[in-house]
């Protein structure tokens, strides 16, 4: 009679368990695409300028993978980069260096450091600070993202040819006639020899 009662409390044990595990993973599915939404909303926020909403929603959006999926995931460089972003479109460059670390240390980690994700951050860096002028770092973080492109396996021809272009753009505004010449014509080879 003993062992019944403990077979059963043990059946009932798993049964409660899985309840419990059916509900908890729609629950972290319901959560994560909550938190993707913010990291949705948050870039539309940006678009429109509203700088703190947008980095309002980056942060919620953090809190959230953190919280469900942990702090390496892609999720959480996502919203650091939205973060870090914020700060640079509001004058704060130095406020945004650590987001932008921490951001790659994590897709780093995740894909490596040649992997086309990276290409994609370093290529998405350069732009902001070109947005905000800052023609230097724009033209190194451009630069980054091109080796990285250029090396790449699985690198797509439509980013090797933004990433040249991107850099002709930039030398143009920093008055870089021939470089510019240069950058736009190889990026109208890689044009060419996709068809």
């Amino acid at each position: 009679m003993h062992t019944m009662k403990i077979l059963l409390l043990t059946i009932a044990l798993c049964l409660v368990t899985i309840g419990v595990n059916a509900q908890v993973i729609p629950d972290i599915q319901l959560d994560t695409a909550r938190a993707n939404q913010f990291i949705a909303e948050s870039s539309l926020a940006y678009e429109k300028g509203k700088l703190e909403l947008a980095f309002q929603l980056a942060d919620s959006a953090q809190a959230i993978f953190e919280r469900h999926v942990g702090s390496r995931c892609e999720g959480v460089a996502d919203a650091l980069e939205g973060k870090a972003f914020c700060l640079l479109k509001g004058g704060k460059a130095a406020a945004a260096t650590p987001y932008l670390d921490s951001a790659q240390v994590i897709l780093a980690g995740l894909f490596g450091l040649e992997h086309p994700k990276m290409a994609d951050f370093w290529f998405n860096v350069g732009d902001q600070y070109f947005a905000i002028r800052d023609l230097d770092k724009a033209l190194y973080f451009h630069q980054k993202a091109l080796t990285i492109r250029h090396s790449s396996t699985l690198a797509n021809q439509d980013d090797l040819m933004l990433s040249y272009k991107m850099l002709a753009v930039i030398c143009q505004t920093k008055g870089w006639y021939d470089k510019t010449i240069e950058y736009d014509n190889k990026a109208l080879e890689v044009g060419i020899s996709r068809y």
